[in-house]
């Protein structure tokens, strides 16, 4: 279920590496009166990362707990960080990150290098072979998942051109178009 007014906690990160963040006790007394979910999902305000953390008790506290030392890692935070978490479902939250300049921290999505060579082979030497590097989003993997499905297809059709050379000799180029 979601709210329509999702409650929201803010937290100043004092020790920014902690293995667990502890939720403010008024707010789980509030919000999750009923049940307390063992997991949930953090997502990052622009939609870049999605983290599975599991919740638990420590001492007094309810803590993001398992799963919480890879939202630090992946986040960057630093001293003095501010997160704003709202409650958006029963078992989803959405950060926004903060500096302690207050000004928001954006979390560009992963992404990963990736090499591509072109498939067209010419016989003249004049032409040669050449490689591409493109990056490619990854998506983190979830059974929780607020995108159903999100598909990148990169789609280069090839066409032919004839193109003049300095001595007036004409050539025929390829020149890669996206679809």
């Amino acid at each position: 279920m979601a709210l329509s007014n999702p409650p929201s906690f803010i937290k100043i990160l004092h020790d920014h590496d902690a293995p667990y963040l502890a939720l403010p006790h008024d707010f789980v007394t509030k919000y999750m009166v009923d049940k307390i979910p063992e997991d949930v999902v953090i997502r990052s305000a622009n939609g870049g990362f999605l983290w599975n953390v599991k919740m638990k008790q420590i001492g007094e506290s309810v803590c993001f707990a398992k799963g919480w030392s890879k939202v630090v890692r992946d986040a960057h935070f630093g001293y003095e960080d501010i997160i704003v978490l709202w409650f958006v479902g029963e078992t989803s939250f959405k950060m926004w990150i903060y500096g302690p300049n207050a000004c928001e921290k954006i979390l560009l999505p992963q992404t990963k290098h990736v090499k591509l060579e072109d498939d067209v082979v010419a016989d003249d030497e004049d032409f040669a072979t050449t490689k591409k590097t493109c990056e490619k989003i990854l998506l983190p993997q979830t059974k929780h998942m607020y995108v159903t499905a999100l598909s990148i297809e990169l789609k280069v059709h090839v066409t032919n051109k004839n193109v003049k050379n300095g001595a007036a000799q004409l050539w025929l180029a390829r020149t890669p178009i996206l679809a």
